[in-house]
């Protein structure tokens, strides 16, 4: 009875982790989170009463990189990355990999709050956060289409005791690839005109 007991606790466990594991790759920080993110659709149209933001997520190495969306007004937040379960990476070159992504959001006050990086390391992973970044506040009215830049994780490397390379920080840098980022979004969503999507790439990095 015991036995049995137990692998019924186990496999609770193993689902519950699964579906935690799921919900982060698909794009959400919270049961809450503000939208669904759009990856593909032949059909779509963006509507006149939202606003949409997109750009890219790239990085290096077998690591991955995301930052974090926050409605001001709700609190609610979502996570957007370069990993998705349910898109795939745009490039993947020798040099690194990336996605671009595509959120429909209502108008309203919005701040991307931070970044981290999430690297693997001897006996497990470790997720640095980069001390170059500020908030980033976005003020969306209503058909507002902006590109946001090229989110790049670049990671700093050090040495340990033994003399052996090991991840020390990590910087982002704000790269414009527009060109690059929306031919990739027009393939997946061919209806979009991109003369209508405005950059809105500041000077991020602090």
């Amino acid at each position: 009875m015991e036995t049995a007991m137990n692998k019924f606790r186990n496999s609770i466990t193993t689902i519950a982790t699964l579906i935690i594991f799921a919900s982060f790759l698909g794009g959400c920080a919270s049961n809450e989170a503000i939208t669904k993110e759009l990856t593909e659709s032949a059909e779509f149209i963006p509507p006149n009463n939202k606003a949409l933001i997109t750009g890219s997520v790239s990085m290096y190495g077998g690591h991955f990189g995301w930052f974090t969306l926050k409605n001001t007004t709700t609190g609610e937040t979502q996570t957007v990355g370069a990993i998705n379960a349910d898109d795939e990476y745009s490039w993947n070159a020798r040099t690194g990999r990336g996605r671009t992504y595509l959120l429909e959001l209502d108008p309203g006050l919005y701040e991307i709050i931070d970044w981290e990086y999430k690297v693997f390391v001897l006996g497990g992973t470790q997720i640095i956060t980069p001390k170059n970044m500020k908030p980033i506040a976005l003020n969306l009215k209503a058909g507002d289409q902006f590109y946001l830049g090229d989110f790049n994780f670049e990671m700093i490397v050090g040495k340990n005791i033994f003399g052996l390379n090991v991840p020390a920080s990590v910087k982002v840098k704000v790269r414009d690839k527009r060109t690059r980022d929306l031919n990739n979004l027009k393939k997946k969503f061919p209806h979009l005109v991109l003369s209508d999507i405005k950059n809105y790439i500041l000077n991020y990095a602090q």
